[in-house]
């Protein structure tokens, strides 16, 4: 092993032998091993190489068989890189190769195809280039035509700068355009529409189709390649000829419209239109000229009754009055009195009969467009001019009505006035087109549309799951209060549409009656799940009555009892009171829920009288605590049902069930002779009349010979028709009779009393 002072000086990494040499050859300090001479020193390296030459020629025939082997492998793995640095050699040289085949084409065929993009665009610029100027220069001889037809013919009218009204309807009629100048220079100003709205379109940027991400690259050059036609100098230099000729059409397609309107000729009318329509610009251009008539007619119905107006006019008919030293002056008058009551008459029937006229004038400028639009139809899709100046009608009515359903559906959580002014925009739209048969059909189909996105959106907002008809109390759950929030809104709106049936004709009430029939089954679709929750908790609640020994008699009574009512009714009583103010509460829709409460109190009397006929067995003192249950339900009841609205809570409102309730309590304590009897119990329903006879009875109850419960029994009898459940009952006849033959029977003839019931109840 090499000593240590060895390994200390020479086994450091940063070992150097120069400096180590430059240090020895120095002055060493005195007292070390460095300082004893060089050659001593030298001794001392020897032995220490002689010493590392021993250690690795040990370690060398220790692992000599390893040494060898790897010595192979290294001799081995010199051919491998050999073969492996002439294959790089090799490789290199056909990626030269192919460098050559495809690189340096793909280079050459890039700058072509930059080259060929580039001769495209110029190619696609001259030749929009040489399509504008082609047209500018049809249009300069068009316009020319113009020019000499007018000066042939009439001089032009344009529709007045300022109040565009007093010109629709005042304008006297005049002879049509009917010469053959006229005809040219209408349909020169046709064409030059056209050329004009073609030279717009090719001025016009175009709109970039919408593409997916991955196409962005390919949008961008597409957009980068194209080249407005305005930056060509030749273009630009016609733009304001265009600008000029555009407004010259226009001032004559509104002098057509005006004379067209004016002197009620269609082919003038109709070949401004189709300048109109040339220049795209039809839709506007009627539904201006339909609110300017409009406005015309509003205008003179105002003017016809305005006092002030009628009094100056009158005033202005008197002579003035003779002048004296001291007159006083009052103002005008604007009531008539018993002199000038003649004059005032006179002034009004004679504004009337101009009303009348003017508005008949405005009518028949109406249907005289309306019909010419109807004739005139687009040449290349065969669409009437009717359609295309509607549409932009229909849009705006339609975007009006989807905008208040997208507000009303955005408030948390929607209401009635939300529905009211849903079910208000849809009335007032229908309202505005009812002067069209036609418009109004169009518009009754958007409704359609509008109310099924209604419902859809709504459908969204409706909760359905348990939370929605849970019951438990002692407060209602928050997706309740949603839901009814949301079928407020929904049945205000239904309120109102539902009356429109009667206030159109049957056309426009076809169309909207499916809609109308979806709004209120997307209503029962949030009722019924909690009128059914409902129905079921309450049968649950007055099926308990069983749980409760009726069976004592008025020895086995204890003192006190019989005076208050059982632990059902009293959980029925705090359910009740729960439905009302928690749950029927939160729906503000009174009629409904009104309604709603008397059904849910006739279900309860049902019920009730349902269970209690199927007690057995009832002892006297189970009859009086049975009693004292029935006024506490009549009085539970009568608070329930009570209307706020009217101050009234008498239960004669639920009809021939409280009936029933009533005729119950004296059944209990009726001779069993006179349980047939049909004047002591008429008010009764054949089932509970036999029910209580069995009671009576020792025979088993119907359920009991099924082997169902009381619950089950009352469900099925819910479920099936009274006949149905007669039958049943009926078919059980023949087993009481095998009982009362195999007792040997010497009591009432019960099976008699119950045959007796059910040959009324046939026969009835």
């Amino acid at each position: 092993m090499m000593s240590d002072w060895a390994e200390r000086e020479f086994g450091s990494d940063v070992f150097d032998p120069t400096e180590y040499t430059h240090k020895v050859l120095a002055a060493p300090p005195p007292g070390s091993a460095a300082s004893e001479d060089i050659s001593q020193l030298i001794g001392r390296l020897t032995l220490a190489v002689d010493d590392v030459a021993g250690q690795i020629r040990s370690l060398v025939v220790a692992h000599h068989e390893a040494l060898l082997s790897q010595a192979a492998n290294v001799s081995g793995m010199e051919g491998l890189l050999s073969s492996v640095r002439q294959g790089i050699n090799e490789l290199t040289q056909s990626l030269d190769r192919l460098r050559l085949k495809v690189h340096v084409p793909y280079q050459t065929l890039a700058g072509l195809f930059s080259q060929l993009q580039k001769l495209r665009q110029a190619a696609d610029v001259l030749r929009r280039t040489s399509r504008f100027v082609s047209i500018a220069r049809r249009l300069e001889i068009q316009m020319k035509e113009i020019d000499s037809g007018v000066s042939n013919s009439t001089s032009s009218k344009s529709l007045p700068s300022g109040n565009s009204r007093e010109s629709i309807d005042s304008t006297a009629p005049g002879p049509g355009a009917g010469t053959e100048d006229g005809n040219a220079k209408e349909r020169a100003v046709a064409r030059a529409a056209l050329s004009v709205a073609e030279l717009s379109s090719l001025l016009e940027t175009p709109t970039p189709p919408h593409v997916p991400i991955n196409g962005s690259a390919e949008k961008t050059e597409s957009e980068q390649a194209f080249i407005p036609l305005d930056k060509i100098n030749v273009v630009a230099r016609l733009v304001p000829t265009l600008d000029a000729s555009r407004k010259r059409i226009n001032e004559e397609m509104e002098s057509m419209i005006m004379e067209g309107l004016a002197s009620l000729n269609q082919s003038v009318l109709a070949a401004a239109l189709q300048t109109a329509f040339n220049l795209r610009i039809m839709p506007g251009i009627v539904q201006s000229l339909l609110v300017d008539l409009t406005e015309a007619v509003d205008a003179r119905i105002k003017s016809a009754f305005d006092v002030s107006r009628i009094a100056k006019e009158i005033s202005g008919n008197d002579p003035p009055p003779q002048p004296t030293g001291l007159m006083y002056r009052s103002r005008v008058r604007t009531a008539p009195t018993n002199l000038t009551a003649p004059q005032w008459t006179n002034a009004l029937w004679a504004r009337l009969e101009q009303m009348i006229e003017e508005m008949a004038g405005c009518c028949i400028k109406v249907y005289n467009l309306e019909k010419v639009l109807k004739y005139k139809k687009d040449p290349s899709s065969q669409t009437s001019f009717l359609d295309e100046a509607m549409i932009l009608y229909l849009s705006r009515s339609t975007a009006r009505m989807n905008e208040t359903i997208a507000t009303a559906v955005r408030q948390s959580p929607p209401g009635a006035p939300e529905g009211l002014a849903i079910s208000r925009t849809i009335v007032n739209e229908l309202d505005s087109a009812r002067f069209d048969p036609l418009l109004v059909k169009s518009v009754a189909k958007n409704v359609g549309g509008a109310l099924e996105l209604l419902v859809s959106r709504t459908d969204t907002l409706i909760v359905r799951d348990r939370s929605a008809t849970s019951l438990v109390g002692p407060l209602g759950t928050a997706q309740q209060a949603l839901n009814a929030q949301i079928f407020t809104m929904l049945h205000t709106c239904w309120a109102r549409l539902n009356k429109l049936e009667g206030e159109f004709h049957e056309g426009v009430t076809s169309s909207l009656k499916p809609p109308i029939k979806k709004i209120e089954r997307q209503c029962e679709g949030i009722s019924e799940p909690l009128l059914s929750a409902i129905r079921r908790d309450l049968g649950l609640i007055l099926s308990r009555m069983h749980r409760v020994d009726f069976s004592k008699s008025f020895e086995a009574m204890a003192p006190g009892m019989g005076g208050g009512a059982s632990a059902y009714m009293k959980e029925l009583t705090a359910k009740l009171g729960f439905l009302r103010n928690e749950v029927f509460s939160k729906f503000s829709v009174a009629e409904v829920v009104q309604d709603w409460i008397i059904s849910v109190a006739k279900n309860v009397i049902r019920t009730f009288v349902l269970n209690a006929s199927i007690i057995k067995p009832l002892g006297e003192a189970g009859k009086l605590q049975l009693t004292s249950d029935m006024t506490e339900l009549e009085f539970t009841l009568g608070s329930f049902v009570a209307d706020p609205s009217r101050r009234t809570g008498s239960l004669d409102i639920l009809g021939d069930d409280y009936r029933v309730l009533r005729a119950l309590r004296p059944l209990l304590f009726l001779d069993t002779a006179l349980l047939s009897s049909p004047d002591d119990t008429y008010s009764l329903p054949p089932l509970i009349i036999i029910h209580h006879i069995i009671v009576r009875s020792p025979y088993p109850l119907p359920h009991t010979l099924h082997t169902w419960t009381e619950a089950e029994y009352v469900r099925w009898i819910e479920d099936h028709t009274p006949r149905e459940a007669l039958t049943l009952v009926e078919a059980c006849v023949p087993k009481w009779e095998a009982h009362s033959t195999e007792n040997n029977s010497t009591e009432e003839d019960w099976v008699t009393l119950v045959k007796a019931v059910l040959r009324r109840a046939v026969s009835a």
